[in-house]
């Protein structure tokens, strides 16, 4: 008799498991893991005016936000639109806390010191 309630709890646990594995599979789904944020050009013209009013290149935020400058360029000149989801969504609260979090202004200190000190600039 034990061995059926054994078997009897370990089917109803596995069925559990397999609503809860579709449950979560439904909730992953692209349409549902899509950010309330919506990326268009005018954000990219804010993020290049914003980088360029601070002497920032394309490449000091790329190394600090984890991609690529040609990444950077892309967002910038309107490329990436749309809602970001995954890899991009994160990219771009990345690059929102970069600019936010005062990380942009030290960037910018560390570059502007380093160009006071010859042999330090580029």
């Amino acid at each position: 008799m034990a061995t059926k309630k054994a078997r009897a709890e370990k089917k109803a646990q596995k069925a559990e498991a397999k609503t809860a594995a579709a449950a979560e599979a439904k909730s992953t789904t692209p349409e549902a893991k899509v950010s309330r944020v919506t990326w268009t050009p005018e954000d990219g013209a804010k993020i290049r005016n914003h980088r360029k009013s601070l002497g920032l290149a394309q490449v000091d935020v790329a190394t600090n936000v984890g991609c690529t400058s040609s990444r950077i360029a892309e967002i910038e000149n309107g490329m990436v639109h749309g809602r970001p989801t995954g890899p991009s969504q994160r990219l771009g609260a990345n690059i929102a806390e970069f600019f936010t979090g005062g990380k942009a202004e030290e960037v910018a200190k560390a570059k502007e010191e380093a160009r006071k000190v010859p042999a330090l600039a580029d």
